[in-house]
């Protein structure tokens, strides 16, 4: 797929409610421990992932060659 800066998914009650492009399995796994919390009520600005308290932004750890691209998508 071909992510680019800005591309986004919504995570809604429990559920993914908008995928756009699809999901990259790096960036869920990167945000898994945080959706919990999130779905909760607690503030993303409180989990140090947000300046608004319903918006949390997480970066894609991506290996890199030989495996994939190598990309950082924060």
């Amino acid at each position: 797929m071909d992510y680019k800066l800005g591309d986004c998914f919504t995570v809604e009650k429990f559920y993914v409610s908008d995928a756009g492009k699809g999901i990259c399995m790096h960036a869920l796994s990167s945000m898994l421990t945080l959706l919990s919390p999130l779905l909760k009520g607690v503030s993303a600005k409180v989990l140090g992932i947000g300046e608004q308290d319903d918006v949390g932004y997480v970066q894609i750890p991506d290996p890199g060659r030989p495996l994939t691209c190598g990309m950082v998508v924060p």
